[in-house]
């Protein structure tokens, strides 16, 4: 069995702001939204081994898909190509790479 601490509370939280996602409350048997002063509730409650591998799991799973989102928006930011004007004083984005635009941004430079 193991020992709730708030040092171990602070470390299987968010990295920014310390918080704790609902399936690692769960595994507690805290209802998401958690409610004022659950903390103080869990301090000192002893866990087995088990639970406390559930809670650090949920927590990699949840920085994988923060990662996971992130690399997305990334690959949707690049995948945009601005080729030609829309009419309204803005410019056209396409997913789909124009033939030629590798040539037009060589003759550019």
């Amino acid at each position: 069995m193991i020992r709730i601490t708030r040092d171990w509370i602070n470390r299987v939280g968010h990295p920014q702001n310390g918080a704790w996602n609902a399936a690692q409350l769960l595994v507690l048997g805290i209802i998401w939204p958690p409610k004022k002063g659950w903390i103080e509730e869990i301090l000192g409650r002893l866990i087995s081994v088990k639970q406390k591998a559930q809670i650090e799991a949920e927590r990699l799973r949840s920085f994988e898909r923060e990662v996971e989102k992130k690399i997305d928006h990334q690959r949707r930011q690049e995948e945009v190509y601005y080729t030609w004007p829309d009419g309204k004083g803005s410019w056209t984005g396409s997913a789909v790479k124009p033939d030629w635009w590798d040539l037009s941004r060589r003759i550019a430079k």
